[in-house]
């Protein structure tokens, strides 16, 4: 694989994060997934409020009453896809493989950590491998987005890549 040549040849490949989104490969198809799956169109969705579950905001808002609330209105998002529960929920071709491919690279830079011994080599692989693990385990709702995967054996493929089962 092109994807191997490039983790031997020069490691921080994989690490590097693009100008325009900040984040390194795979990762922004993960996060696109996960807020595509919890997007504010309630056809798709369910939010829970103290004691029902309706249209209501967890703050008790309804969708209508937030017009003159614009400065709380990011939080406020924000915080109803905490509270959001999807229905039907399935992966994406893409998704699925970003996760297999940041699955690979960590395996990779794992054996390859292991084969050169001690020293500044090996310390760069690891180091990689912490930071793609890292960026990956900060992505918020990720684990809640798995788990409301509607296909139980997609959830389960999802959470025994090594990709997923080291950024918990």
């Amino acid at each position: 694989l092109l994807i191997e040549e490039m983790i031997v040849s020069d490691p921080t490949c994989v690490t590097t994060q693009c100008l325009l989104e900040g984040k390194i490969p795979f990762v922004d198809v993960i996060i696109s997934w996960i807020e595509a799956i919890h997007s504010p169109d309630l056809r798709y969705s369910r939010v829970l409020s103290p004691g029902r579950i309706s249209q209501c905001t967890f703050d008790g808002l309804h969708r209508s009453d937030r017009s003159g609330i614009e400065s709380h209105r990011e939080g406020t998002e924000k915080h109803d896809r905490m509270f959001r529960f999807p229905t039907n929920v399935s992966t994406t071709p893409f998704f699925r493989w970003s996760l297999e491919m940041l699955s690979f690279i960590i395996t990779k830079l794992y054996i390859l950590s292991k084969e050169n011994g001690r020293g500044p080599i090996p310390r760069r692989y690891t180091k990689c491998r912490e930071i793609i693990i890292e960026n990956v385990a900060s992505i918020p709702l990720l684990c809640k987005s798995i788990l409301l995967i509607h296909e139980n054996d997609e959830s389960h493929r999802a959470f025994k890549m090594p990709i997923i089962l080291n950024a918990l």
